[in-house]
Formats: C-alpha cells, sequence, structure tokens
C-alpha cells in the first residue's frame, strides 16, 4: 500500500523538494531511485523516495 512519496530534483543551484506524507506510520520502508543526467554540461539528479507500510 503506497502511502506518501517524496521527489528530490536538484540542479546546481537549486533544490526542490515536492512530497506527501499521507498518514503517520511508525514503521516505513522506503524504495529509493536515483537517476543521474548531464544536460547542457548541467549536472541534474534526481531521487524519489517511495513509502510503503510494513505489514
Amino acid at each position: 500500500m503506497k502511502v506518501g512519496s517524496i521527489n528530490f530534483l536538484t540542479t546546481r543551484n537549486t533544490t526542490m523538494i515536492v512530497g506527501t506524507i499521507e498518514e503517520k506510520l511508525d514503521q516505513l520502508s522506503i524504495e529509493v531511485k536515483s537517476l543521474n543526467i548531464n544536460l547542457n554540461n548541467e549536472i541534474v539528479h534526481k531521487r524519489e523516495c517511495v513509502f510503503f507500510l510494513l505489514n
């Protein structure tokens, strides 16, 4: 059951964090996916964290 997500989008000068936590939970497992892109000599790093209920 997906309960929330947080997205990070970072460039050399900017960090954007978008996220939702739908419930307050005592136990979570975290799935992390990373992607590095070199776009016009500027590195863009995106990390996606998805939270799941440990049940």
